[in-house]
């Protein structure tokens, strides 16, 4: 054998060495892919089961959560009519029922003996008064939204039925429901309401509310020239004298005290029957406080005046109309008249915090003097903190020319 043949086969062995070897190593290589891809489907199989399982586990709690609130359901409804049987009833009535009924189940069984009577009553009698104690603790509670079928039997109701239109109110001094009319309630201090006097100091004539005839008071050149607030007071006598009801007895019965009254004295024409409710006073007639002495210096000047509106009664956040009904007769052409209160906060020990003048829409008469003409301006204002509740008002008048003022009237309105 030459050396060729050697390298020709040496190389053919060679070759076919590789070849086994490269199909030993394929054949390795799927043989490793076939494990793995048997490996993954037996854990997607493993996974998908835990799934069925757990879905299988999830279905059957739900369906017994289902069926418990089923039977909760159905026992409330068990314990309400139970109840609903000894309604009503009086305590030996439910007894004689509760007999009435373990009779009726012994008798079904006649063969029983005598012992086994007494006994079989005994159970079925304690039976009755446990099934009756469940229906009472729990039946009414369970059911339908719960509560009591006779509320004005509950211990912390106080329920007088005297007539129709009463409802629960509750009272908490006593922690119970107390029963009122349901017009007693509108008694609240959401109503508001107004009075109404005729007590001016300087009204020595007429009557109010019936005439309007007063007396002149004169608003001078020297208040002109110093710029003074002619403020206009209230006096008890005059109140007394000039506030008389003109009215005859009426019909109504929500009608004010009528002619002949003295329930008027120190309130106002219409007795305080319209005022605000638990308000028994909107004027003050007799107060004379430093707010009533004249002022005669500064940029605020006004004159000396008693009384004054009182708001003391009053609360936070109400709002105050004053209508201010007076004569006017002018001196001169072309007069311009301010309107307004002069108006004093203050504290909670009656001390002045802030004077100022509250003013309304000014007055103008133009190419007249000598006429006389009936005004009725009102003046808002709220109430927006103690010191304005425990505030001094009284209707004030200024003038660029001398005029004369007869003041007749005021209505003082409370809106809530």
């Amino acid at each position: 054998m030459s050396n060729n043949d050697i390298d020709e086969a040496f190389e053919s062995l060679v070759e076919e060495t590789e070849e086994k070897v490269s199909d030993a190593n394929t054949d390795a290589l799927f043989s490793e892919f076939i494990e793995e891809d048997t490996e993954l489907k037996k854990a997607t199989d493993d996974a998908f089961s835990a799934a069925l399982k757990e879905e299988e586990r999830i279905t059957k709690q739900t369906d017994l959560e289902f069926l418990n609130m089923v039977n909760e359901e159905e026992q409330a409804n068990s314990a309400f009519d139970n109840l609903m049987e000894f309604d009503g009833l009086t305590t030996p009535e439910i007894a004689a029922r509760s007999l009435s009924k373990v009779a009726e189940d012994v008798q079904k069984q006649p063969q029983l003996t005598e012992q086994q009577i007494t006994e079989k009553s005994i159970s079925g009698l304690q039976t009755q008064i446990n099934n009756l104690s469940a229906s009472l603790s729990r039946g009414i509670a369970s059911s339908g939204g719960g509560g009591s079928t006779r509320l004005m039997d509950n211990d912390d109701v106080v329920f007088s039925r005297p007539s129709d239109n009463h409802i629960l109110q509750y009272d908490g001094s006593i922690n119970k429901f107390v029963s009122r009319h349901a017009s007693d309630l509108l008694e609240t201090d959401s109503i508001g309401g107004y009075e109404f006097t005729g007590g001016f100091t300087d009204r020595v004539s007429g009557q109010a509310g019936a005439s309007d005839v007063g007396n002149d008071v004169e608003y001078t050149s020297a208040m002109v020239s110093a710029g003074t607030w002619l403020r206009f007071g209230f006096d008890s006598a005059r109140q007394l004298a000039n506030d008389l009801p003109y009215w005859g007895d009426g019909a109504d019965p929500d009608e004010a005290p009528h002619s002949g009254t003295t329930d008027y004295q120190g309130v106002g024409v219409f007795s305080g029957a319209y005022m605000p409710s638990g308000v028994t006073s909107l004027f003050n007639f007799t107060d004379n406080t430093t707010y009533n002495a004249a002022q005669e210096s500064g940029s605020l000047q006004y004159t000396a005046a008693t009384g004054s509106y009182d708001m003391s009664q009053l609360k936070v956040g109400d709002f105050c109309q004053f209508r201010f009904d007076f004569n006017l007769t002018t001196q001169f052409p072309n007069t311009t008249i301010e309107l307004g209160l002069i108006w004093a906060n203050r504290d909670a020990a009656d001390n002045v915090t802030f004077t100022f003048a509250l003013t309304g829409q000014p007055l103008f008469l133009g190419d007249v003097a000598g006429d006389t003409f009936l005004n009725r301006p009102i003046i808002t204002a709220y109430l927006a903190s103690g010191e304005d509740v425990n505030a001094r008002a009284l209707p004030a008048i200024r003038a660029d020319q001398p005029v004369f003022i007869q003041p007749l009237t005021t209505l003082f309105v409370v809106g809530r």
